[in-house]
């Protein structure tokens, strides 16, 4: 049936359990609930309490199906709105309870209220002569609904709608033989539509386990069914004839004596987008259209005994044993469920066997989780109606991700920022455009042009094209220019996880489709600002969100270290949570050129910019409908590579202002200047998630100094045309051990701060959650751990689902899904609390990596398919997994040693002191900077373990700048070749590779007495060896047949590479 209708009308549907997800409260997990669904129809209306729900095949997305909640909200009576060339249609469905009739007196009430329906149809449970017999046997049903009936056959006049029943055609019949069939399915149709035979209703000779009859019916309705995707199959010759003239288009534009203006790079940038549009017109094509099976694993053994059950349920004589109806039922029955059963655990062993050794084995954890729930509410507008036609849903989206009224911004804020020197001027290399789309994703969504990162990684490797890409972004530059191919985007409208309510469009998430090639030059760009933001200290070390070499641990370290810190010194710190609104549409443009010119970017950069964000237009759209093109004066896209660091290029110098080394900073408060002393406080922000912690020696200090630091920072947020969120506040105050308010559990003072002219009063908590961490107010993250492992229990529990002992995965593939997708979740946040033994003042947490791991117990038991009795160290062994204690160790560690590699302005190197923090540009100020690191801290306990590092790192330094790099300078001059990949030193592979490709190079070169050869290699000597896990390095030098020089030596325990 799910082939040949759109429509599925299901009344008294089943709900009930499908199976446990992961979960945050329950360590078995949350019981997922809900109805028959089929991955080609779209289900609307179902729910605990409700009765019917209405199935709407995906092919009608564009008709924008969506329930009409606004007009009928009833657990018997689901409608769905359609919008069609003649407007908005319904569709309605009913089920009326046998004895109160609920469903059809709720729908007599709503009648009036109610737009054009397009049919009514469900269980009515009402007799009568009209549509059912009337003889005498069934005349006491007919007078006890009589008045019912009246008052259905009124409500479907005024509707304009009647019965497309035939008479005395029964739709029930019990399984009770007993009992009399009966006419209570009733099917209502527009009066235009009822003279068409194919309107009437027909019984489908489907036969389901139901005493009611399958009905079908059409419906006249002129439906523009949306053409299917086109594409290009992979690795086809079409792609490749689609690869090699957009790859020859790029490299001519690699011409010395091209030389646009203005006007010129964009016919240059027509003309290109013209050969990618002739080139997907002409090697796309569209797929052929292949309807998902609902039941993939059927197979010849269920289709016979779905054959047997229903012969056993047409035939009603006893069969030649003497088995009456029922028992064949039964047993035919049983034959079914077996056979099922049997079909789906060969299926599913086959697709798990197959997809194990590959990429797609990640894959299957997405069978362990909830699916989607299909958001289809009605939206409501800003003034409160119902957003009804498709004109109107875009309009309520626009003004909620588009605003074209800018919030007032003050122009003069810019000329309180201090002015950096101006940077010089590096031009962009065909290496900076490769490395841009190196790691990008292959299965990204591509935007107008049809173009993903597959296809462009390929076009690039085109000779000359990448050369020829990044000579047309310098001439953009050259000429502060952004084609207009470039502005125009596609900005999809997704619903976000877990609302409770989707007709508010705050439950719903912009994500914006680029050109694919501008994305490329969108990540060159952005990764030239991050580099220059943080080496001349433009970006705040403490803006952890959107700039490279930070993470959530970080911010989290940060604020943990500094809590730690002040309880050494007999003070307590207390922490305000605050979020910006809208903070990437909020955006002005004017406003950002002029900071970025304050902050040293080069005046090409600026004038780059000035025309990037001018005269940029977006599409929206939603189940599969485009809006018009809506302009966007405001803001930058989310889903843009340069969205996070311009937005926090935007907001920097209001941080570095209230989280600078400035122990006083100079405010305004009710007209009055005033200086405000801010030493001890710290903000840091992860993109527009602001966090505030102030120090002194009361809490009702802390309380006042937050209600000002607040003020400070949302004025100057405000002066930037930023909004901070009125209801997305939240206060804790770190108490300190063994007070007199830790023996009280007292939560403390309130905070009153001042959001736009309206006092807003924070009431503390005795715990909050920060960028997925539980922080309390005594730091013992007893409630963090306890999240943690819940999450990873219950998502263990599921993965059961995957194989056990007997079928499923093999033990090897269990282990890389509990080390990929459960180990990070356990070990979440574990820097902020793990403790090395033996440091002073500072106790192992036992207890917290005890409960951690009952978890990884449970994990190996799933993964060797162990007994409870098994003793744990063995499954351990057997499993190939670290004792969590170890684990812990090796995490915290990493993390540790990871300080290294951080930039020198970084806000753990600054707090870690010594030699990591000798050349941090910003330090966060505290009233005890001056005084030693003690190792109370999580920072402080990694004093000795950056000891044992002996290597340096200068991520900033001026050789590795975007543009100035080796690759950069000289890559003409440079060819990299690889050898085999994936071959392993001594297989066929790499003997063949090196006697068929690297000696005959290496031979050709050692001819050339002009040309200097380098070799190296290193090697490990194993313990067996007599060596105690020694690394040794040599190298070569030769220049034709003459030797160079030639040595070899120890290197310590380090790798191989790194001996190299």
């Amino acid at each position: 049936m799910y082939r040949d209708h759109d429509v599925i009308f299901m009344q008294e549907i089943s709900w009930g359990l499908i199976k446990r997800v992961p979960s945050a409260k329950e360590p078995e997990g949350d019981e997922f609930e809900h109805t028959t669904r089929h991955r080609n129809f779209m289900c609307l209306g179902a729910h605990k309490e409700s009765s019917v729900c209405i199935h709407v095949n995906k092919r009608w997305e564009h008709l924008m199906p969506r329930l009409a909640d606004n007009l009928i909200k009833h657990d018997d009576v689901c409608a769905v709105s359609l919008t069609t060339r003649e407007g908005p249609q319904l569709l309605i469905n009913v089920y009326n309870q046998p004895k109160t009739h609920a469903g059809s007196k709720y729908l007599e009430r709503r009648a009036d209220s109610l737009p054009s329906v397009l049919t009514i149809a469900g269980d009515f449970n009402l007799h009568s002569g009209v549509w059912g017999p009337s003889r005498a046997s069934y005349q006491k049903a007919i007078a006890r609904d009589r008045d019912d009936v009246e008052s259905v056959i009124d409500v479907m006049a005024s509707l304009n709608l009647e019965l497309a029943n035939y008479r005395r055609e029964f739709t029930w019949q019990s399984h009770n033989e007993a009992l009399r069939p009966q006419v209570i399915d009733l099917v209502w149709v527009p009066i235009l539509y009822t003279a068409d035979a194919n309107c009437r209703v027909h019984l489908h000779d489907t036969l389901i386990n139901s005493d009611h009859a399958v009905l079908t019916w059409e419906i006249p309705l002129e439906v523009m069914w949306p053409m299917s995707q086109p594409r290009i199959k992979e690795d086809s010759p079409l792609e490749e004839v689609y690869v090699n003239q957009i790859g020859e288009a790029l490299a001519a534009l690699f011409d010395e004596d091209w030389d646009p203006d203005t006007d010129s790079i964009d016919d240059v940038a027509d003309e290109l987008s013209e050969v990618m549009r002739e080139a997907w017109d002409s090697c796309s094509s569209e797929p052929n259209f292949v309807p998902g099976k609902s039941r993939s694993w059927w197979n010849a053994e269920c289709k016979e005994a779905a054959t047997q059950f229903r012969s056993a349920k047409l035939r009603r004589v006893p069969d030649e044993n003497g088995n009456d109806r029922r028992e064949r039922i039964a047993r035919c029955g049983k034959r079914l469920k077996g056979a099922a059963r049997r079909a789906r655990r060969e299926f599913f062993d086959k697709t798990i066997a197959k997809v194990e050794n590959t990429t797609k084995m990640w894959d299957l954890v997405a069978w362990t989780r909830k699916k989607p729930d299909d958001a289809f509410s009605t939206l409501i507008q800003a003034d409160g109606t119902p957003a009804a036609t498709p004109e109107d849903i875009f309009k309520t989206f626009k003004e909620t991700f588009y605003p074209t009224t800018p919030n007032p911004i003050d122009p003069t804020v810019v000329d309180t920022y201090p002015q950096l020197p101006t940077r010089e001027w590096v031009w962009v290399s065909a290496a900076e455009i490769l490395s841009a789309v190196k790691g990008t994703s292959n299965t990204s969504t591509p935007g107008l042009d049809h173009c993903g990162w597959r296809l462009l990684k390929k076009i690039l490797t085109v000779k000359d094209a990448a050369e020829g890409a990044a000579k047309f972004l310098n001439e953009c530059f050259r000429l502060g220019t952004w084609p207009e191919m470039f502005k125009v985007n596609i900005t999809v409208v997704i619903p976000k996880p877990g609302k409770d309510d989707y007709s508010k469009a705050k439950s719903y998430r912009p994500i914006v489709l680029l050109n694919c090639l501008g994305k490329a030059f969108e990540k060159v760009i952005a990764t030239r600002l991050q580099f220059q933001g943080q080496k001349y200290g433009v970006i705040h070390p403490n803006q952890f969100g959107g700039t490279i070499q930070n993470s959530t641990v970080d911010a989290g370290v940060h604020v943990v270290h500094h809590v730690l810190q002040a309880r050494r010194k007999g003070m307590v710190c207390s922490m305000l949570l605050f979020d910006i609104a809208q903070f990437y549409p909020s955006i002005n443009h004017d406003l950002l050129g002029a900071i970025m010119s304050k902050q040293g970017f080069h005046p090409r950069y600026v004038a780059f910019f000035d025309d990037y964000l001018k005269d940029r237009k977006t599409k929206i759209r939603f189940q599969k409908n485009f809006s018009e093109d809506i302009d966007t004066p405001l803001g930058v896209g989310q889903g843009s590579a340069l969205s996070p660091i311009l937005s926090g290029l935007y907001i920097a110098a209001a941080i570095h202002k209230w989280a600078g080394t400035d122990a006083r900073v100079k405010m305004v408060d009710d007209d009055r200047e005033m200086i405000i002393d801010i030493n001890g406080c710290i903000m840091q922000f992860y993109v527009d998630d602001g966090a505030i912690v102030v120090t002194s020696a009361t809490l009702e200090t802390n309380a006042v100094l937050l209600a000002k630091v607040f003020k400070g920072i949302s004025t100057d947020l405000e002066r930037l045309g930023l909004r901070v969120e009125r209801t997305k506040n939240e206060l804790v105050h770190f108490l300190m051990p063994n007070s007199k308010r830790w023996e009280q559990k007292d939560l403390g003072p309130d905070v009153t701060i001042d959001i736009e002219g309206v006092s807003v009063v924070v009431k503390p908590s005795a715990k909050i959650r920060y960028l997925g961490f539980i922080l309390d107010q005594k730091l013992q993250f007893k409630d963090h751990v306890k999240l943690c492992v819940t999450k990873a229990t219950s998502a263990t529990h599921c993965l059961r689902l995957l194989g056990n002992s007997m079928r499923g995965m093999t033990p090897k593939n269990k282990r890389r899904l509990y080390i990929s997708n459960i180990l990070p979740v356990l070990c979440y946040g574990i820097q902020l609390w793990w403790a090395p033994e033996g440091l002073p003042r500072r106790k192992p947490n036992k207890g917290l990596i005890k409960q951690m791991q009952v978890v990884q117990n449970l994990a190996a038991r799933w993964i060797t398919g162990g007994f409870r009795t098994t003793p744990v160290g063995s499954l351990e062994l057997l499993a190939g997994l670290l004792p969590m204690d170890l684990q812990v160790k090796k995490l915290a560690t990493r993390w540790g040693l990871r300080a290294h590699k951080l930039h020198s302005a970084h806000a753990v190197r600054a707090a870690i002191g010594g030699e990591l923090g000798l050349d941090a540009t910003t330090k966060t100020p505290f009233p005890i900077m001056g005084t030693v690191r003690d190792e109370a801290t999580p920072i402080g306990g990694w004093n000795h373990v950056s000891l044992k590092v002996q290597e340096h790192f200068d991520s900033l330094n001026d050789e590795a700048e975007p543009g100035k790099r080796l690759l950069d300078t000289h890559g003409d001059q440079i060819d990299i070749q690889f050898g085999p990949p994936g071959a392993r030193k001594g297989s066929k592979a790499m003997d063949a590779w090196y006697k068929n490709d690297l000696l005959p190079r290496v031979n050709t070169v050692m001819t050339m007495n002009d040309v200097t050869l380098l070799c190296t290699d290193g090697s490990l000597f194993r313990e067996s060896e007599g060596q105690d896990h020694r690394t040794g390095t040599a190298f070569h030098i030769t220049q034709g047949s003459r030797v160079l020089d030639s040595t070899s030596f120890a290197c310590g325990r380090v790798s191989i590479f790194d001996a190299e």
